[in-house]
């Protein structure tokens, strides 16, 4: 049992990515809709994790409560089902304009379509997480983007179901921020069929309670060993660390990339300035009465 234990740590991470990929890749070719696909590949994969919380937990005070879940629930339904969707029918319909005034101003298209789909692929991780970074980082430096983003880091256990917590306001910018720089260059179907995919599913690995060893991989993505010290309590030299959503490329490249070799994942994780009550009404609230609910001192 020890040994399947170990083999799980340093497989699970990679394995349910790559399987992620391949699944979402067939059901596009099927002809399922990206909706469908991406919703069961979510549901099904977050169903796995949650058991391996349970079987390998990174930490054992970290684990799901009913009250966690219940309001993460709401957080989901009304973030990346109705604000995220808004800006994503936002972005579309005015990007779009722009990306076709693109390409007749420029005389061909600007992605690589006749790269092969895994560079693709690749490059539309990369280019989409650019997006995301900096929309990232626009929330943790600028004080009204602060109050949306910190209801995020108001959870005080890391879990699968800790990415789904988000202000409505903190999802319809980083979703918008996201399909602009894809849309904006022509990434196909295809491709973004599988990178919203990729996304869903790394969002929940990178805040699950499990104890994967995902190596050298943690080097490339934003595994849950890296996107535990962006959640730190107190950041590591007073200053927030690793805001990739899904690659850590960028982190490298600007200078934001932590993870230390000598030094285990942080055990308090959440805010440290501002104290949001465990309650969904008081979330929505939170930015409005940001200055009420910050902590002495």
């Amino acid at each position: 049992m020890h040994l399947l234990r170990q083999f799980v740590r340093h497989t699970a991470y990679p394995g349910l990515l790559l399987a992620t990929i391949v699944a979402a890749r067939r059901f596009d070719e099927a002809g399922v809709s990206p909706l469908a696909s991406v919703g069961f590949l979510t549901v099904v994969v977050a169903a796995i994790i949650a058991l391996l919380e349970r079987w390998i937990p990174a930490r054992a005070t970290w684990g799901l409560t009913l009250r966690a879940a219940a309001i993460d629930t709401l957080h989901s339904l009304v973030t990346s089902g109705g604000a995220a969707q808004i800006a994503r029918a936002f972005v579309l319909g005015v990007v779009t304009s722009v990306a076709v005034w693109l390409v007749d101003w420029l005389g061909s298209p600007i992605w690589p379509e006749r790269w092969p789909f895994a560079a693709q692929l690749a490059l539309a991780v990369v280019w989409s997480d650019l997006g995301a970074y900096l929309g990232h980082r626009l929330l943790h430096g600028w004080s009204v983007g602060w109050r949306v983003h910190a209801v995020h880091h108001s959870s005080e256990r890391l879990h699968f179901f800790a990415t789904s917590r988000s202000h409505p306001f903190n999802g319809a910018l980083t979703f918008g921020l996201e399909n602009a720089f894809v849309v904006l260059i022509g990434v196909p179907a295809e491709v973004l069929v599988v990178l919203m995919a990729i996304k869903s599913i790394n969002g929940m690995l990178q805040h699950a309670n499990a104890d994967f060893k995902p190596g050298m991989l943690s080097y490339v993505l934003a595994t849950n060993v890296v996107h535990a010290w962006h959640h730190a309590r107190q950041p590591p030299g007073g200053h927030v660390v690793n805001f990739g959503n899904t690659t850590t490329l960028w982190d490298q490249l600007f200078g934001t990339f932590y993870l230390p070799a000598d030094r285990a994942v942080p055990v308090e994780v959440g805010n440290s300035d501002v104290d949001i009550p465990e309650h969904y009404g008081w979330h929505l609230a939170a930015p409005f009465l940001f200055e009420r609910l910050r902590r002495p001192g």
